[in-house]
């Protein structure tokens, strides 16, 4: 199932932050990924570590690895731990550095900085600083810390060769790295990418270790060290997630690196280089440092957004994945294009008018069942969506209008038989879920999942995301687009859309 895709740095934080902050203020939801101290053990860390630190600490984690087993923190070290989380590693990484040493414990979200505060107080560890930010920009001088920490972060950050960058910069000369997170065994095919049962469950948008390790190499680091891989997604709730990572080979690694005594800053690769070579390493299917062109997903009742220049859409923390399918191409101006899966038989309509261009890609409805079953809606709610909302994957974009442009979907509308109607839109949705007792973390994935209501788009920017027609499966509509370019109305036809049947062939 496609979530919002933005190449808005901004959206992509804020979803993040919104995951994470459910993680902190409901630790017992029973998550899509492993949290908690059972997730705590499964990856490695030794019950004796855990049972030091406060129960509070530890219910909210949501790593991937044992990151400590790379064993690069000495005494006396000053300590970097990004995506610090409820505060599991950087306690650990307290004590590793004793009293004469200090952790800097970095981390986007205010719920999970709150929950730090209690439980550095509980720990009475008055060697722990609380930092607010992110990777892509460390609120640290260069050269001030002895070694990092991180755990299952970097790949929702949305640039991750200036994640990478920062890491070192912040690095002493000799400073050592250790880090845990997800990578692939084998790349994800062309075939893989229009597979529909692929696409249709959450699966990876990581690269494959030996690139996800040669990013670090060409970034500056030094004996960049694989140290242990785990199979995380064994223990993933979803069944389908566990055999799609299966079938790529997704897997969390451990791996320690050091920052060279003399850095050369012309060893660092061009942002477009390391994207470049990611993307030949993903198949191609990702490309571009523009904007966002991986699929993303709300696996766990929350999104995760990613962007190209998190090194081709590596969207990865905990099994949060899903696989996109396709990619934007414009049909030529004025045109309308219509194709057909060969394999799947999805079909998909686009066009290219007045500088925009708009794309609708059939969602199947046992997509959408296996999506939304697995993400906490009842089977009744499910089947409303999937035999009766005809689902698209849909992408607009400002291709080359003159210049900024605005639109809302209330505007939008669908023509048949010469009768106009609108689509159905979040906040209708929203009501019939609340009516229907659907849970929180459920509806969160939903919203996620449907394409913004409003918004703004400058030049080269685009979404993705579902919409709903409320049509009967195999209804014929034409789609009336409407947008604003210098507070001029502009409208445009998307003509002969067909919605999904239950067999595509």
């Amino acid at each position: 199932m496609v979530a919002i895709v933005s190449n808005k740095r901004e959206a992509i934080l804020k979803a993040v932050e919104d995951m994470y902050t459910e993680v902190a203020d409901r630790p017992a939801h029973p998550f899509h990924f492993p949290t908690g101290r059972r997730a705590a053990e499964l990856v490695g860390y030794p019950p004796a570590e855990l049972d030091a630190l406060p129960p509070a600490a530890v219910e909210s984690f949501a790593g991937v690895g044992y990151p400590f087993a790379a064993d690069v923190i000495r005494a006396g070290d000053t300590v970097l731990d990004i995506g610090s989380g409820s505060g599991t590693d950087a306690l650990l990484a307290a004590r590793r550095a004793g009293l004469k040493g200090k952790v800097y414990a970095l981390d986007l979200t205010a719920a999970m900085r709150t929950k730090l505060a209690r439980n550095i107080a509980a720990a009475g560890a008055a060697n722990i600083e609380i930092l607010a930010g992110n990777a892509e920009q460390i609120p640290l001088p260069d050269q001030s810390v002895d070694a990092v920490t991180s755990n299952g972060v970097l790949n929702l950050v949305p640039d991750k060769t200036r994640a990478i960058r920062e890491i070192l910069r912040v690095l002493k000369p000799g400073g050592r790295l250790q880090i845990s997170d997800i990578a692939l065994a084998k790349p994800i095919t062309g075939k893989a990418k229009r597979d529909p049962k692929l696409w249709a469950e959450c699966i990876v948008g990581a690269v494959e270790e030996d690139a996800y390790l040669d990013l670090f190499r060409e970034t500056g680091f030094k004996h960049v060290e694989h140290v242990s891989s785990f199979d995380y997604f064994a223990h993933a709730r979803g069944e389908d997630t566990r055999l799609m990572a299966g079938y790529f080979g997704a897997h969390a690694i451990t791996f320690r690196a050091r920052r060279p005594e003399a850095f050369e800053q012309a060893g660092a690769p061009s942002d477009d280089a390391a994207i470049v070579r990611l993307a030949r390493s993903a198949g191609g299917q990702f490309a571009g440092i523009g904007g966002a062109i991986a699929a993303s997903t709300a696996c766990f009742g929350a999104p995760v957004l990613v962007s190209a220049a998190s090194a081709v859409g590596a969207l990865m923390r905990n099994g949060m994945f899903c696989l996109f399918l396709g990619t934007v191409v414009a049909a030529p101006a004025a045109e309308q294009a219509h194709t057909t899966n060969p394999e799947s038989g999805i079909e998909t309509w686009e066009i290219a008018t007045q500088g925009v261009s708009l794309r609708l890609t059939q969602i199947l409805p046992d997509q959408v069942r296996g999506f939304y079953l697995a993400r906490g809606f009842g089977a009744e709610a499910v089947e409303l969506l999937a035999a009766g909302a005809c689902v698209f994957q849909t992408v607009f974009r400002n291709e080359s209008a003159p210049g900024a442009i605005e639109f809302n979907l209330a505007d939008w509308r669908i023509v048949t038989a010469g009768r106009e109607q609108p689509l159905k839109l979040e906040h209708d949705w929203q009501k019939e879920w609340a009516k229907r007792g659907i849970p929180a973390s459920a509806r969160m994935a939903f919203r996620y999942a449907l394409y913004p209501t409003e918004h703004h788009y400058d030049i080269g920017d685009w979404n993705m995301g579902m919409t709903t027609y409320a049509l009967p499966l195999g209804s014929r509509f034409d789609l009336r687009f409407v947008w604003r370019e210098g507070g001029k109305r502009r409208e445009a036809v998307l003509s002969g859309v067909r919605c999904a049947t239950e067999s595509p062939r």
